[in-house]
């Protein structure tokens, strides 16, 4: 069943009546019908983003490589940040609002 366009929107207004916060986040698959608020993928699929870049060359492959690495390390980061937080990885990972 297609939902008019405008329906998300209703959906919208009628969270934001009730005490929604406007910077709630939330994360899924990437499906349209949870393109509201602020939207953040999965890891996993935040990854298939970059497996679906095209290389061209050896350096085109190696930065995909690295950016890979760079979004895996901050999971780990993450990961041990969540088993023995610091007040210094705190700061470190705050995200202005």
């Amino acid at each position: 069943m297609k939902l008019p366009s405008f329906y998300a929107h209703d959906v919208m207004r009628g969270l934001l009546a009730q005490g929604i916060p406007v910077a709630l986040n939330k994360v899924s698959d990437d499906a349209g019908q949870f393109n509201v608020f602020d939207h953040a993928l999965g890891w996993i699929h935040a990854e298939r983003i970059i497996n679906r870049l095209i290389p061209l060359n050896t350096v085109h492959d190696k930065t995909a490589d690295n950016i890979r690495e760079q979004l895996w390390q901050i999971y780990r980061d993450l990961k041990a940040y969540k088993l023995e937080p610091t007040e210094i990885q705190a700061e470190d990972i705050k995200i202005p609002i």
